[in-house]
């Protein structure tokens, strides 16, 4: 019995290790390019064994254009790394407004962490119904139109938010599954998480209740545009950064990982 746990243990001890290895080596990197003074939120559709997992990172620029610098995909990861790298992410988004997961099935469970861990007036365990799609997937369809999200480029993606279908007069993902160009199965998998993150990003949270000491920057006192008002004001200074297509990485195949049964 004790050489069993001792076994389970060590097991679960290298699969930290190399989900803290793989999250190091390629999403730290993007992470760390992040504007500091810019809100950031998230939303995560949540797959285990035969749905992926998608987590979308998005950035609420000045010119309240939401901009995604990167999308995680996972495929077949064990419960604990999926709560590790979510984590890590969530840690390391600066000024982290809100964030938005799917809550159905077993992804109650990392939906239930998260809310724990960052507090219910950010974190939202949300049960994709009928009425959720009538009410938040308009607004995503408008932003697309309007072009004020921006994602990175990659097909399976955009064939995830093509896929989406009126069903009753209801914008939302179709029963039909399809194949990625690796053979595997999805279902709108990037398509809910993009939904969940541009939901986030229009929620209405409580974080300035408190007077915060943030780190000040060289030359002066930090900027902060902690409302709709400020940031409108503040478009005209505009974020070059945030409106040039070429820096959104084509992150599918080489940062997005692909671990399969105990690869972790």
């Amino acid at each position: 019995m004790s050489a069993a746990m001792n076994a389970n243990e060590f097991a679960a001890v290298i699969r930290e290790a190399e989900a803290l290895r793989w999250l190091t080596e390629n999403v730290e990197p993007l992470l760390a390019t992040l504007d500091p003074e810019t809100p950031h939120v998230f939303g995560e559709d949540f797959g285990r064994s035969g749905d992926l997992t998608v987590i979308v990172p998005l950035a609420i620029l000045k010119s309240l254009v939401r901009r995604a610098p990167f999308i995680v995909e996972l495929r077949n990861v064990p419960f604990e790394q999926q709560w590790q790298i979510l984590k890590f992410i969530a840690d390391r988004l600066p000024r982290l407004r809100a964030g938005k997961l799917d809550a159905r099935g077993n992804g109650s469970y990392i939906a239930e962490v998260a809310m724990q861990a960052y507090g219910e007036t950010r974190i939202e365990c949300v049960m994709l119904t009928e009425p959720w799609y009538r009410e938040q997937m308009p607004p995503m369809k408008a932003a697309f139109e309007d072009g004020t999200i921006q994602l990175p480029k990659d097909r399976d993606v955009q064939d995830d938010i093509r896929g989406l279908t009126f069903i009753r007069g209801v914008l939302r993902v179709p029963d039909k599954r399809t194949k990625d160009g690796e053979g595997h199965g999805r279902h709108g998998d990037a398509a809910i998480a993009i939904a969940l993150a541009h939901a986030a990003s229009r929620a209405e949270v409580e974080l300035y209740e408190y007077e915060s000491h943030p780190q000040q920057p060289a030359g002066g006192a930090a900027k902060w545009h902690d409302t709709a008002e400020e940031q409108a004001l503040a478009d005209e200074e505009d974020d070059a950064k945030g409106r040039a297509p070429g820096l959104f990485p084509a992150l599918h195949g080489g940062v997005l990982p692909r671990p399969r049964g105990t690869a972790l």
